[in-house]
């Protein structure tokens, strides 16, 4: 948990001071309109903070990976170790052949498995990776929300995975996986 300093409010963590600021039990009177947008500001910038902090602590992609790896037990599923957007997250691919279809998932860790992605698409020339994003509604309805390109590449021993993934909106962030060869 994150401490602070001699004077912090009761609790001394983050948790403790967000709490006695939206309660105003720091001993303070009235709050002014100037110390509110200050502290609206502080708060946003600790509750980003937060899951940083407790993720720094948590297990390396890498080790997430070989325990997802350890668990699976469908042999056509390859599991990758990768990012979207600069954002840590494991994917699961299954692989039909050059021109088949290729389904899979991922999750971003520091968000937990309960919020998977499903990409659909195919795998129509060697090396070459076009796939579809979805998520599922609430009563399970697929909801495209973005295309992807990637292209392979073998670096350092490893089958790299890399590319674009754009949003119906027209954004576009870098996507990646990768694996030993």
């Amino acid at each position: 948990m994150l401490r602070l300093g001699a004077g912090s409010p009761p609790g001394g963590d983050v948790i403790g001071i967000l709490d006695a600021w939206v309660k105003n039990d720091v001993g303070e009177g009235p709050i002014p309109f100037a110390k509110m947008i200050a502290k609206l500001v502080l708060s946003a910038a600790a509750i980003l903070l937060i899951p940083t902090a407790m993720w720094a602590d948590q297990v390396p992609l890498e080790d997430l990976v070989k325990m997802e790896q350890a668990n699976l037990d469908n042999e056509a599923v390859s599991i990758y170790g990768g990012s979207v957007g600069g954002v840590e997250a494991i994917f699961f691919i299954e692989w039909s052949g050059t021109g088949s279809p290729v389904e899979g998932r991922y999750y971003f860790p520091v968000r937990g498995k309960n919020k998977m992605y499903i990409l659909k698409g195919t795998n129509p020339k060697t090396g070459v990776l076009v796939l579809e994003e979805f998520t599922a509604d609430g009563e399970g309805t697929l909801i495209l929300n973005a295309n992807c390109k990637l292209k392979k590449r073998v670096s350092d021993g490893r089958i790299v995975w890399a590319g674009e993934k754009t949003y119906e909106n027209g954004l576009q962030v870098s996507m990646s996986f990768s694996r030993a060869k």
